[in-house]
């Protein structure tokens, strides 16, 4: 199901105007769901809905219950972001480029700039960053590295395209080190 799909849904229930009553300054900020790459025909995202209270720097997430479809939301947590960055509102009229089409993109730029690489398991997320709308999509290699693509929302176009190297070896010593060094 489509993000707009999944929000629509969720506005229309007792929990979220309840919860909106008492959380009028929060904005919809992401949506985020894990991807098993291997199943992505028939897989269906189980989207996390995040809402920011940005004068609280915390975020409540939203979720389907797997057993019976109901909506469900954790406490709201402590914002995950890089000191200067700034969470923006997610606008979903800058959104034409479907979840599959999204996912279709990335493993089609897999293919092509990654021919030796597979990954298996992955997430995405559906966000603003520096007013881009867009698909920031990563699938974890065999070897512990992440393939990012960060995807235009509303173009298609392919903003960022990286392999992120997160374990390395050392020569010689047979010792791993974490790092996280950007590879093109």
């Amino acid at each position: 199901m489509e993000p707009q799909e999944v929000l629509t849904q969720l506005k229309n229930t007792s929990l979220f105007t309840e919860w909106k009553k008492e959380n009028k300054q929060s904005f919809l900020s992401h949506f985020f769901s894990p991807i098993d790459f291997m199943n992505i025909p028939q897989q269906e995202p189980a989207w996390e809905i995040g809402f920011l209270n940005s004068q609280k720097k915390k975020v409540t997430v939203f979720f389907q219950n797997d057993t019976d479809g109901e909506f469900s939301h954790r406490a709201p947590e402590n914002v995950f972001q890089e000191k200067d960055d700034i969470i923006e509102e997610l606008i979903f009229h800058n959104v034409k480029i479907s979840f599959h089409q999204a996912i279709e993109a990335f493993t089609s730029h897999l293919k092509q700039e990654f021919p030796a690489v597979a990954v298996k398991q992955g997430f995405v997320i559906l966000q603003s960053l520096q007013g881009n709308t867009l698909w920031n999509i990563s699938g974890i290699t065999s070897t512990f590295s992440v393939i990012n693509l960060k995807l235009h929302a509303k173009t298609g176009k392919v903003l960022n395209l990286q392999q992120i190297e997160v374990v390395r070896k050392e020569k010689g010593d047979g010792k791993e080190r974490k790092e996280g060094k950007k590879s093109s």
